[in-house]
């Protein structure tokens, strides 16, 4: 667009179109490429970063349950409750 309004600067000034204007039009889209190439950055971080999370809550997962199974083969039943456990046997 703001090669064509360049090339025909000439028969649009006559409408109001001015070289002022079309610089703020390319202004406006190097802006735009540069915010969205940085917002994309942003949405790659933010997914490695969640897989990152759900890796580890995995992680946290297995090992709770494991802490679980121990607590409840070596702990009396009245006392499961300080673990946080609710379950009965």
């Amino acid at each position: 667009m703001a090669s064509a309004l360049k090339a025909n600067l000439e028969i649009l000034e006559k409408r109001g179109m001015t070289q002022d204007f079309i610089n703020v039009l390319e202004d406006t889209l190097v802006s735009i490429t540069t915010r969205n190439k940085e917002q994309e950055r942003l949405k790659a971080d933010k997914k490695t970063t969640t897989a990152s999370i759900n890796t580890l809550m995995a992680q946290l997962h297995t090992q709770m349950q494991e802490a679980v199974k121990v607590v409840k083969l070596g702990v009396p039943q009245t006392q499961w409750v300080e673990f946080g456990i609710k379950a009965k046997r």
